[in-house]
């Protein structure tokens, strides 16, 4: 398990992401990310929604063997030149497939149109209503579609991302909308489903859709600067800190996130006060709280 005392190398980590981006060694590492990961222990992370890598490089600094996935060319080849990375992408402990999770309706790889916004890469979606945000608060879609560009990615289903590589321990979900492709192939095949699994919030409804896939217990993290930080027992909820929640009290929790006005000192402030998000983490096992 990631421990809390990683926390400390994230300041590290991003400083160093920024500043070790430049190398020759490109040519080298393209046949690596193209080949199956060989996995350096038994565990092993999905990370779905690469971005900027910050949330893999946490996973590889506790050791772990990371399969990532990002729709966007431009960032797998930030990744693919990033100092940083190269250790791990050279010995396969890392993944990073230019790819994109195809939507729910599509269960064969094909070439889609995707929306890559002008603001920020991490509202890249298939939805116009993700991908063409505005950039100013509260981020409605621009009508103009002058805020995204409209290239086609490859979309792959998410069972065929399962069927292989396996199932990992942990499962992180944060693809701009497409998170429903994945939901399905886990219903529709139990062994996909991992121990622990997170998945950012879009609506009040999600605590249920994993409640349906089988999952006991929650937790309703606050992200930190678009990154989702800790996972699985050391993962800290915005209430009930490193407790897991019924499921009652999550679906209680996440609903007044929709719902409740701003209040003063609120540790799970409502999506009304604006600049919160959420992921919300999932275990198997009993949960210790309601």
């Amino acid at each position: 398990m990631m421990r809390v005392a990683l926390l400390a190398g994230l300041f590290y980590a991003s400083r160093a992401l920024k500043l070790n981006t430049n190398s020759h060694n490109a040519s080298a590492l393209s046949s690596t990310l193209n080949s199956t990961v060989k996995h350096t222990n038994q565990e092993f992370i999905f990370d779905f929604g690469f971005f900027n890598g910050m949330d893999s490089w946490t996973y590889l600094q506790a050791g772990y063997s990371v399969v990532a996935v990002e729709a966007d060319p431009s960032l797998v080849d930030a990744a693919k030149v990033n100092a940083n990375f190269m250790p791990f992408l050279q010995s396969q402990q890392l993944q990073v497939l230019n790819l994109a999770i195809a939507p729910l309706e599509q269960n064969a790889d094909s070439w889609l149109p995707f929306y890559l916004n002008s603001c920020t890469k991490e509202w890249n979606s298939f939805y116009s209503s993700i991908g063409c945000r505005s950039c100013t608060p509260p981020y409605p879609e621009d009508p103009s579609k002058t805020t995204c560009s409209q290239p086609k990615v490859l979309a792959t289903p998410c069972a065929s991302v399962f069927k292989q590589h396996g199932t990992p321990t942990y499962f992180k979900l944060d693809i701009e909308g497409a998170e429903a492709g994945c939901y399905h192939a886990m219903r529709n095949k139990e062994a996909y489903r991992p121990r622990y699994l997170s998945a950012e919030v879009g609506d009040d409804k999600l605590v249920d859709v994993l409640i349906g896939l089988g999952y006991q217990s929650f937790k309703l993290v606050r992200q930190k600067s678009g990154i989702s930080g800790e996972w699985g027992d050391a993962a800290q909820d915005c209430r009930t800190a490193g407790l897991w929640r019924s499921q009652a009290g999550a679906r209680q929790e996440l609903q007044g996130i929709f719902t409740k006005a701003p209040a003063p000192n609120d540790p799970c402030p409502g999506a009304n006060v604006g600049g919160n998000w959420y992921d919300l983490h999932a275990s198997r096992l009993v949960h210790q709280t309601y």
